[in-house]
């Protein structure tokens, strides 16, 4: 049986979900934009021997928008049926 009808929650239980799936989906977000916006200032206000540590940050950027897509679509597998 699939978790989302083993569960029964009320409407108010629902909300709460769904704003803890938010909130912690956007931290993800919020975090993976940081990275590449900091990235972004060190690559245009320092000289090139700073671009690798502007390309690290952006690349742990996508990393950290990467598990944050995995663990969105893991969540969505454990509590919807998508």
């Amino acid at each position: 049986m699939h978790r989302a009808r083993s569960v029964v929650l009320t409407p108010s239980e629902l909300v709460e979900v769904r704003a803890a799936q938010r909130t912690f989906e956007g931290a993800y977000v919020r975090t993976a934009l940081s990275q590449f916006s900091f990235s972004l200032v060190v690559l245009k206000i320092f000289t090139a021997e700073f671009y690798s540590i502007g390309a690290l940050f952006a690349v742990y950027g996508a990393g950290v928008l990467g598990v944050g897509w995995l663990r969105r679509q893991q969540s969505n597998q454990q509590f919807y049926d998508e």
